[in-house]
């Protein structure tokens, strides 16, 4: 929900949009205890062959906005998606979740209390969609990273792509995805 001023505001602007609610980031807390990598990925692809429907019936171009895991859901769903070629004609990033600072990977000791266990969220309140975030949505989170470290970038490295992050982001690492853009040669993307 903290998305709607953004298509708010991209409406006034003249655009079209579908604004995609990942399973997890819905207010349920039953429901981020039940999260899977392909859940994630099947939600996004069916999002994406609709909003392209939608996109060739109008004959205009489409355009990705994403925030954090979806960002990185839809990277992951560009770079390895075999059945559909997924591409937009330019992308807007918020703080995309491919690079985390390394602290975060201290969860994976917690693996231990199972997938339902939820981990209190840092988040402030108004903004997050559940209390906490379950081991299960980090180990989907940890797959769709690890997917896309072990790909080639070429499919997403032509896409006109602007990142916006706040530098003290308390979870993904700027310096690194500036590092990550520097070594892959994504120089249609800028921060």
């Amino acid at each position: 929900s903290s998305m709607i001023p953004l298509a708010k505001m991209s409406n006034e602007q003249g655009f079209d949009v579908l604004r995609v609610s990942l399973e997890g980031h819905r207010g349920t807390d039953n429901e981020i205890k039940k999260i899977s990598q392909e859940k994630w990925q099947s939600t996004m692809y069916l999002s994406y062959c609709h909003a392209r429907k939608v996109a060739q019936k109008k004959k205009v171009p489409l355009y990705f906005i994403g925030n954090s895991l979806g960002a990185l859901t839809n990277l992951e769903l560009m770079i390895n998606q075999t059945k559909t070629k997924v591409d937009y004609k330019a992308m807007i990033l918020f703080a995309p979740a491919i690079s985390l600072r390394p602290y975060v990977y201290l969860i994976k000791a917690l693996k231990f209390l199972g997938p339902d266990f939820l981990i209190p969220s840092w988040t402030p309140k108004d903004y997050r969609s559940n209390d906490g975030t379950s081991n299960s949505a980090y180990n989907a989170l940890f797959t769709n990273i690890s997917k896309i470290e072990k790909s080639p970038w070429d499919k997403i490295s032509k896409v006109p792509t602007l990142v916006i992050i706040d530098p003290d982001d308390e979870l993904i690492d700027l310096d690194d995805i500036q590092d990550l853009i520097k070594t892959k040669k994504m120089n249609n993307w800028e921060i």
